[in-house]
């Protein structure tokens, strides 16, 4: 028996997205935040990258563009701000309701 699991054919466009997070401070949120990508865009998340720092920052990168950086803007990343820009990046795919 085969204990692969069965992933649906594919072939829109995808985002790699990189988390960067201050592991002491933000591992919890960085892990909710990539759980929360992945349950919304599942297939179209070509990689997703968890990096911890060495530093306090928590930061969010897409297709290596800079999204979203606590330390730029004095506040985390939140799911629907990455989520927005993911949708931006990606474009409408039929049968979507993005």
């Amino acid at each position: 028996m085969d204990d692969r699991p069965y992933l649906p054919p594919y072939s829109g466009p995808t985002v790699t997205i990189e988390i960067a997070y201050y592991p002491p401070l933000y591992e919890e949120a960085a892990l909710l935040l990539a759980r929360q990508l992945f349950a919304e865009l599942d297939l179209a998340i070509a990689a997703l990258t968890l990096r911890p720092l060495a530093q306090p920052e928590f930061a969010v990168w897409m297709d290596g563009e800079l999204v979203h950086s606590l330390r730029e803007t004095g506040r985390p990343p939140v799911s629907s701000r990455c989520l927005a820009h993911a949708r931006t990046r990606l474009g409408p795919r039929a049968g979507d309701d993005w």
